[in-house]
This record gives C-alpha cells, structure tokens and sequence, in this order.
C-alpha cells in the first residue's frame, strides 16, 4: 500500500505541482501516466493489499481526469497483465503457464505508454497492457471506467453536477 498507492498520490502531486509552473502552449502536452495493473479491474484473491493498492490507483484516475484537463494536464493509466519479469518466480511463471494464461509483453508496455504520451486527445484512459492472443497490439482501451447508461451514469452525472459545490 505504501508503495503501490501512496507513493503514486505522493508522486502525483509532486507531477502536477511541477506541471502547473510549466507554461501552457500548443507546443507543451503535459501527461500523467499512472501505473497500476489489471488488478485493480480484476478480482485477485488472496491479495487483498496488492488488488486494493491497484483499484486505489484506479481511483486516483478517476478522480483527476475530472479536474486536470482544466489545467491542460492529461491524466491516463497503464494497467498490465502478467508479464515475464523477475518479480514473478520460476515456479509461478510455470503454473501460470501451466493454466494456459498468455503472457504480455514488456515492450507492449512501453508502446502502450507511447500511444498515451503521443496522442494529445486520451485522457482519462485506462489503457490494459494484454497478451497479443487478445489485442494485436498487445495492449488495448480496457474502456471500462465510464458509464455510458443506467444508473450508474445517473449517479455518476448527479456526482459531477454536485462536486464542485462539495468541495468548494
């Protein structure tokens, strides 16, 4: 959590102080890429810190892709796969392996963290790092942090007409 979470709020806030002092033209794209994982779209049990860290990563999108684009700050966010890193042992690489789960590709992630950077209209994405066996570019829009009908898009309209007023 330490890491995971409040180092990126901690570091999130350092970003955007350093970009508010920036000057704003149509020469300067200023873009927050937050890492989080697909664990924070996907339940992972028995990983209560780890998931909970990653959908709070979620959350922080969430919230500053309301108020960024104000300041002309874009805001997105990169959420990986499974990837062949050290971080996962030999041993879980095989039974991942072994359940038939493909793997994504770390050079996806830096192409994915590329498209984010070089297209001046994303904001407010969550952009899945994913084996190519599902997205031939190995990563893809996951498009699921807005609602685009019933009541969760009620609430989250009645939210957005009222924050303002909130937190004011």
């Amino acid at each position: 959590m330490e890491i995971n979470l409040m180092g990126l709020l901690y570091t999130v806030k350092l970003a955007l102080h350093y970009f508010r002092r920036q000057p704003v033209d149509s020469d300067r794209d200023r873009c927050l890429i937050l890492k989080s994982s697909l664990a924070g779209y996907v339940d992972l049990p028995g990983s209560i810190q780890y998931n909970s860290s990653k959908f709070g990563v979620r959350g922080a999108l969430r919230s500053l892709r309301r108020t960024s684009w104000k300041e002309n700050i874009r805001v997105n966010l990169v959420a990986p796969w499974y990837i062949r890193t050290p971080i996962l042992s030999q041993k879980v690489q095989e039974f991942l392996d072994g359940k038939g789960v493909g793997f994504a590709l770390v050079e996806d992630c830096c192409r994915a963290m590329l498209f984010i950077a070089s297209d001046p209209t994303i904001n407010g994405r969550g952009i899945g790092v994913v084996s190519r066996q599902h997205a031939k570019e190995g990563y893809m829009d996951l498009d699921l942090d807005d609602y685009k009908a019933g009541l969760y898009s009620e609430w989250q309209q009645i939210v957005l007409d009222t924050a303002g007023i909130l937190v004011q």
